[in-house]
């Protein structure tokens, strides 16, 4: 008689262990998706963390696998853009580059950067300073290059201030 009763015991605490956690873990598993996080939208990130920028169009898409070997670092792999840090050919200065499937790329400087650095001047030839064009225009010739392109036109846009209407070079 102990012995059939130490047996329903034991059968009564297997059904408080499994009626007692399966409510956990059905709860669990409902809130696993509600907490799963999304990449940002690119405009969000360039608001964010970008400065003066170069940006164009190239086509009407791009592979992205084909332009992640450009990259020298990748913060956001995302379905429709990559966006991360690109060091000029030859180099070692960097430039954010964020570039799309639908065919756009953009480089530019971080804002904490000094305007300074936006100029190119180790490219330039001594009595041509017409010849000199900023860092992220240089990315973007260098990645329509790349990709086989010319003939792409680069216009400029201030992140940091969004209202500005061109660029003052002198």
């Amino acid at each position: 008689m102990w012995k059939s009763s130490r047996v329903f015991r034991g059968i009564v605490a297997l059904a408080i262990i499994v009626l007692g956690v399966q409510p956990v873990a059905v709860f669990g598993a409902g809130t696993v998706g509600q907490q799963t996080q999304t990449e940002p939208d690119i405009r969000f990130v360039l608001q964010t963390q970008g400065g003066l920028a170069a940006y164009t169009a190239l086509t009407n898409t791009i592979p992205l696998n084909t332009v992640r070997p450009l990259f020298t670092s990748i913060s956001y792999d995302v379905a429709d853009y990559l966006q991360g840090a690109y060091t000029l050919a030859g180099r070692t200065d960097e430039v954010q580059l964020a570039i799309g499937a639908g065919g756009w790329v953009v480089a530019g400087q971080p804002p904490a950067q000094s305007s300074p650095e936006l100029f190119d001047c180790p490219g330039v030839q001594v009595g041509q300073p017409a010849a000199d064009i900023s860092r992220p225009e240089r990315a973007l010739g260098e990645v329509a290059s790349a990709l086989g392109l010319t003939n792409t036109v680069t216009s400029y846009y201030d992140f940091r201030n969004p209202q500005a209407s061109g660029v003052f070079l002198h």
